[in-house]
């Protein structure tokens, strides 16, 4: 497979492993290992699945949709890392001003909490609300990530190109994924900045600057 795209998380996570991601088109690919100094290279052929009849141009219809769903991936994760950095600052103010002093900074304090609440309801229209609960759980919602997983899954298995269902599933994907990032845009632009303009009057600005991620057209 190529290299994938990291899939959106509550929390900043440093993997040493990268991702696998769209599996590649039957060919030829050279393949390199590196140790140290020592470098070696051969070439490789990637062969279909001698049972199974294929037809080139259908396998390629199946490699677009889960490249189109790989990007899709990838636009949901810059957009939760967005969010988790911007908690992470809500709440080291939060501290910091609960340190200086909770009485007089009390509204400042209340607005740090309001925040955070706000971007842990951003966040889930990405992943979901957090669920606490142990063993074997079901949960009916439906988030970006249900309506990329449940395409890719569809897209992946198909051997003879794409059908009128994963196309379905795709667009879904799609539309939820918009409707967030539109949601998250709006929210960086009113409810963070006028957060933002509030406590840099108090402290020292420690906001990153926020990249507004437009949705696929």
């Amino acid at each position: 497979d190529e290299k994938g795209k990291p899939s959106p998380s509550r929390t900043l996570r440093k993997s040493t492993r990268e991702p696998g991601g769209v599996t590649v088109m039957p060919g030829q690919y050279k393949a390199v290992l590196s140790y140290g100094a020592t470098q070696n290279e051969q070439i490789i052929t990637v062969a279909t699945d001698p049972r199974i009849p294929t037809d080139m141009a259908q396998l390629k219809t199946v490699y677009t949709a889960a490249q189109q769903l790989e990007d899709m991936l990838g636009l949901a994760h810059k957009a939760t890392r967005q969010l988790v950095e911007s908690k992470q600052t809500a709440n080291a103010l939060k501290k910091q001003l609960e340190d200086r002093d909770k009485t007089h900074y009390k509204t400042a304090i209340e607005k740090c909490t309001a925040i955070i609440e706000t971007i842990d309801e951003q966040i889930a229209l990405y992943i979901g609300k957090e669920d606490k609960r142990q063993g074997i759980t079901r949960n009916p919602e439906q988030h970006v990530m249900n309506r990329i997983y449940t395409a890719s899954r569809y897209v992946q298995s198909r051997k003879t190109g794409i059908t009128s269902t994963e196309n379905t599933l795709m667009q879904h994907a799609q539309t939820s994924l918009d409707k967030a990032l539109n949601a998250t845009n709006r929210f960086f632009e009113e409810q963070w900045q006028n957060f933002q303009t509030e406590l840099e009057k108090d402290l020292p600005s420690p906001f990153k600057k926020i990249e507004l991620i437009t949705p696929t057209k």
